[in-house]
């Protein structure tokens, strides 16, 4: 059976010419399988395409993936936990109502700082923190996370930030691409720790 590879690799490098993949895996050694991790996610760009259509009563339809449900429950079974972000109150009842659909979560109203602060929340409690995002207010979470990846359809100018960047836009199987690749990381950790 063919071994696949995450695709973590993608514009940040780190020491020693590592990907990404192998940092975290390295500098965790065992303790990375058995580490508490947690994905905590942006919505508008990252579950959905980022775009509303609107009716006379403001927001009224928002396109969200349709793998997103599968590969949410495989990370779950895996052990990752999940956190749900979102600064647009205005289509808050559409994103919480379909988020909550599918996951076992609430999306939180959070401003770029309250998003930083969570992910140092999270980092003091002893996880390791993705943070996904797509836009110049995601930044500051994102640098503040272990690892930061975004959709296709992210700001072009600050695709270079992020560790990954799945080739897939939010709404059309970008959540569960980065899911997908983020779930490899830890297959192939327990490959090459416990010989697999």
């Amino acid at each position: 059976m063919r071994k696949m590879k995450s695709k973590f690799s993608t514009s940040r490098l780190v020491l020693n010419g590592l990907t990404w993949e192998n940092y975290i895996i390295n500098k965790y050694s065992k303790g990375y399988v058995s580490m508490k991790k947690v994905i905590i996610s942006d919505c508008d760009g990252i579950l959905t395409d980022g775009n509303m259509t609107y009716d006379e009563n403001r927001k009224r339809f928002k396109t969200y993936g349709c793998h997103d449900k599968e590969l949410y429950k495989i990370a779950k079974a895996l052990g990752w936990d999940f956190r749900f972000v979102s600064d647009d109150r205005t289509g808050y009842n559409i994103t919480d109502r379909r988020v909550s659909n599918f996951t076992d979560c609430h999306v939180d109203i959070l401003n770029a700082e309250q998003r930083k602060d969570l992910v140092e929340e999270y980092k003091e409690k002893g996880y390791l923190v993705v943070f996904l995002g797509d836009s110049p207010s995601d930044l500051n979470a994102a640098s503040a996370a272990h690892i930061c990846a975004t959709t296709k359809n992210c700001f072009p100018a600050i695709k270079g930030f992020f560790h990954y960047v799945s080739e897939y836009e939010g709404g059309h199987g970008g959540f569960a691409d980065i899911l997908y690749n983020l779930i490899l990381i830890d297959e192939n950790a327990l490959t090459k720790i416990y010989k697999i």
